[in-house]
């Protein structure tokens, strides 16, 4: 995955970017929620 600033790219682009890093941040934030929640740590 690529989210370089440098590149030409479409606003549509960069947006679409951060939302699968946004995903990908929450799902392991979820994840921890999760195994924090049950003990696991």
């Amino acid at each position: 995955m690529r989210c370089d600033e440098g590149d030409e790219m479409e606003e549509t682009t960069q947006k679409s970017c951060w939302g699968v890093t946004f995903k990908a941040l929450m799902g392991f934030g979820g994840a921890f929620a999760l195994a924090y929640l049950f003990g696991a740590f």
